[in-house]
């Protein structure tokens, strides 16, 4: 048996064709190769060759779906200035996660070491591809890609609360807070900055995984939330959207509690919060049927009431 990493596939098979594909991408939007070289940060030679196919390219990860999709949406972010190099970094790490776990790297892998083959192999953890493995997996990753997409966003800071921001998805029928995947000690504000301090766990959280199985038992399409400070101009804003937004009671802040309240109301609110209470800051929920529509939706509303705030006369 050879004893080969699936980083070794990755180094030698799946990111050289990547490259390749960028740079051709990026040629496509009237990029010279002076300017490829620093986006990718690689030699202008390297660019050459991989323009004038003197580079090995890998045909299974050159004609995959979602390699194609993402080496697109970098081009673009480049091209419109939406995304810089770090932005993109991430996207790719995201690919690499998605194509370890039962991908075509996990393919590429299991072909160099032909005898994994005959195991179910989950030496990436998520290389065996039973539902449970893989629902698991996509609401990691989930969770992942929404965590980036807040720590991203510019101003959230101003919205966490002091006990902290999580962001959370629960699989299919989950029942407990080991059935929702987090962020093991919440998303944090530290000087200025918005911090996700690990990746994300199942069972890592209690007040939000709580209160997305209480709205996942009253809607099974909800799956995702979060949790920010409570702000009034965010709850005007949202109202003024036309968001369905609900204020409850601090003590009812729990999953028998909200439960009560959506099955009183007879749907989730995508916005509900409370005012507090002694000892208990003032919370606000955002739920969607994932947690990036949770996220994205919060995004949103935050940026709507920043320029709020500064387009408002002194």
């Amino acid at each position: 048996m050879v004893l080969r990493l699936p980083s070794e596939v990755i180094a030698d098979k799946f990111m050289p064709t990547v490259r390749a594909m960028l740079a051709e991408e990026l040629s496509e939007h009237d990029y010279t190769q002076k300017e490829i070289a620093e986006r990718l940060g690689i030699t202008q030679a390297a660019v050459s060759n991989h323009l004038n196919g003197r580079t090995a390219q890998e045909e299974r990860v050159l004609n995959h779906p979602d390699v194609q999709k993402t080496v697109k949406e970098i081009a673009e972010g480049f091209q419109a200035d939406d995304l810089n190099q770090i932005d993109a970094l991430a996207e790719l790490l995201v690919l690499v996660h998605d194509q370890r776990a039962g991908g075509v790297i996990c393919d590429l892998h299991q072909e160099a070491v032909p005898e994994l083959q005959d195991h179910d192999c989950d030496l990436c953890l998520h290389g065996n591809t039973s539902s449970s493995i893989l629902a698991r997996r996509d609401a990691l990753q989930s969770v992942e890609r929404s965590a980036y997409r807040l720590s991203s966003c510019p101003h959230l800071q101003s919205f966490i609360p002091a006990v902290g921001t999580n962001i959370g998805t629960a699989l299919e029928g989950a029942t407990d807070i080991t059935d929702v995947a987090a962020i093991p000690g919440r998303i944090k504000q530290v000087g200025g900055e918005v911090q996700v301090p690990a990746e994300p766990e199942f069972g890592a959280s209690v007040n939000v995984a709580e209160a997305i199985l209480a709205a996942n038992s009253v809607n099974s399409d909800i799956r995702g939330g979060l949790n920010l400070r409570t702000d009034e101009q965010l709850v005007e804003v949202a109202q003024g959207r036309g968001i369905t937004v609900h204020e409850f009671e601090a003590e009812k802040e729990n999953r028998s509690g909200m439960r009560e309240i959506f099955e009183q109301l007879g749907e989730v609110p995508k916005v509900c919060y409370h005012r507090g209470k002694f000892g208990m800051e003032p919370i606000l929920f955002i739920f969607g049927e994932t947690a990036m529509e949770a996220a994205d939706l919060t995004v949103t509303l935050t940026t709507e009431v920043v320029h709020r705030v500064s387009d408002s006369p002194s």
